[in-house]
């Protein structure tokens, strides 16, 4: 269940386990906002919805709908989004229970996706220790940061499971890149031969779309027929249009918008850009090495864990624009390393990021008894 309008990771990966947990046998559905993206989304998936407006933590209608559900399709897990969500659960699990018939009570296994942090007050410590089972993190960082803002949280209970993606599209795609290539310069109206690379994310400060602006001019200098494309949408897009335009960078630096064709346009791209200030995973670092493209990002958050450094990718420091200009000078310089890098991304794609692995572990997590 989430509380967000928004559509993100988080979103992304409620709709695809949900979806992949029913393919399994499993009666999953979802609980989203009236409105939001996720509602949206859900009956194409072919999973059932239930909306509710969930406001703030002490909502009484969403408590009260919340109830009625549990009451009516007393769910064995429940899986929360964020901290909102966590405590209309707990209100709405005790009073589904305060009167027979009592369900159940069923497991509470929230998902952490990000590194925000989780506040150490009194009401945390009594929700986290006496009211959730376990709790799912994307990543070894996630974890890391929740120790340590929650060093009383029993550690064996954040379990990590990296996301997954169906990786049947990508191979499809990565055998057709050459076709892809010519699309994409084609379509932006680039020659044959331009260098392209695609930074795809929501136009916000966390993404450091700004810093890829700083630094073009000096790959430019090298390059001059190079493109970088923004891909995504959000609330910088015009301040960014305002300093390309002020740089004159109209040409070589292009705001592509939302786009339902992400995996085609990595395919056509040369690298991945995420030189994000803060990740919560990256699911479009492993879109991209499951195309064969290398991945140049930032050494921050999770992106370590997925991004083997000089194996699969280069990573730099969070803003260094001058470690950025040199990542994607070597990667143009040296074209069979960029290939190599690229090749090797699918490997690991397939060995740590499918959708079958990432499957396979959360119904470990949701549906086995805990040890402890």
């Amino acid at each position: 269940m989430s509380s967000l309008r928004r559509y993100g990771g988080g979103e992304r990966w409620m709709l695809d386990t949900a979806a992949g947990l029913r393919a399994r046998g499993h009666d999953a559905r979802l609980v989203a906002m009236p409105g939001s993206v996720l509602a949206a989304r859900a009956p194409a998936r072919g999973i059932p919805l239930t909306e509710v407006a969930m406001r703030g933590d002490v909502d009484a209608i969403a408590v009260t709908q919340l109830t009625s559900l549990i009451r009516r399709t007393r769910p064995h897990v429940i899986v929360p989004n964020l901290d909102r969500e966590i405590r209309l659960c707990v209100a709405a699990i005790h009073a589904a229970r305060a009167l027979p018939p009592r369900p159940v009570r069923p497991r509470l296994i929230p998902r952490r996706g990000s590194e925000f942090p989780l506040k150490d007050k009194r009401h945390y410590r009594i929700v986290y220790t006496m009211e959730i089972d376990r709790v799912i993190v994307n990543s070894e960082a996630t974890r890391g940061k929740m120790m340590h803002d929650a060093p009383w949280f029993r550690e064996e209970k954040a379990v990590v499971i990296y996301n997954g993606i169906d990786m049947a599209p990508y191979n499809a795609l990565a055998a057709r890149r050459d076709e892809m290539r010519n699309k994409l310069r084609r379509a932006i109206g680039a020659p044959a031969t331009a260098p392209v690379f695609a930074l795809v994310g929501e136009l916000h400060e966390r993404k450091q779309q700004r810093v890829i602006i700083e630094a073009w001019p000096r790959v430019l200098e090298e390059f001059p027929e190079a493109r970088v494309l923004f891909v995504g949408d959000g609330a910088d897009r015009e301040a960014l249009e305002t300093v390309i335009a002020e740089r004159g960078l109209e040409n070589a630096v292009r705001i592509m918008g939302f786009r339902s064709d992400v995996p085609e346009i990595l395919a056509g791209s040369d690298a991945l850009l995420l030189p994000s200030r803060v990740e919560g995973f990256g699911y479009v670092l492993v879109e991209a090495m499951a195309v064969g493209i290398p991945c140049i990002a930032s050494r921050v958050s999770s992106i370590p864990e997925i991004v083997r450094e000089g194996e699969t990718g280069i990573l730099h420091p969070v803003g260094d624009t001058g470690a950025i200009v040199g990542a994607v000078r070597d990667a143009l310089c040296d074209p069979a390393r960029a290939r190599a890098m690229g090749e090797a991304g699918r490997r690991v794609a397939e060995e740590k990021f499918t959708l079958q692995r990432m499957l396979d572990r959360v119904e470990t997590v949701l549906f086995d008894p805990p040890t402890d």
